[in-house]
């Protein structure tokens, strides 16, 4: 019943989130940003899970109501042009791009407190060796033993990160606003 009552730009809006969002997800696996099974036995995922949950679940709800809540303003009936109507709804969707950005740019500038750095990979429990990633820099030389997970980070690119994935929601906050809501 809910679905009927949308407008025009609000069901852009809603598809291109959805399709952003999955492309966005598609990276997360590597990265095991939500380890939830060793929340309680490894700091390491616990700063992770955390982080991801603010970051990458609670944020992204908070900015589709938002948009959502703008663009119900907008009358699509109204003869405003179709283009303006995709750019109020396509626009703000890209913002999911920004808030897998904003969590590896914090990763990037905090790397120690979300993933045990590669060199001390003797550190890590015999038990978490195979599932929990460690970070390095550039690969490995010479290989850890076994098939250890390894997330690579920009050394200097947590700050860029950062920046772009903040430029990212920003915009998507405005943009709904501009000319229409």
């Amino acid at each position: 019943m809910i679905m009927q009552n949308l407008t025009t730009t609000q069901q852009i809006f809603m598809l291109f989130f959805a399709i952003c969002w999955g492309a966005m997800a598609n990276v997360q696996p590597r990265w095991k940003a939500f380890q939830f099974p060793l929340f309680c036995r490894w700091k390491y995922a616990r700063h992770r899970v955390m982080l991801s949950f603010s970051v990458l679940n609670v944020a992204p709800i908070v900015f589709f109501g938002y948009v959502m809540w703008v663009l119900s303003a907008i009358n699509t009936n109204s003869g405003e042009a179709l283009s303006l109507l995709v750019v109020h709804g396509v626009v703000p969707a890209f913002a999911a791009f920004g808030f897998y950005r904003i969590w590896l740019g914090i990763v990037e500038i905090k790397p120690n407190w979300f993933y045990l750095f590669v060199e001390s990979h003797a550190d890590m429990d015999d038990e978490y060796k195979f599932v929990e990633p460690m970070y390095a820099y550039r690969p490995v030389n010479p290989p850890l033993d076994g098939n250890r997970p390894i997330v690579y980070i920009g050394k200097n690119s947590g700050w860029a990160n950062l920046l772009c994935g903040l430029l990212y929601v920003i915009i998507g906050v405005i943009v709904p606003w501009a000319g229409g809501g």
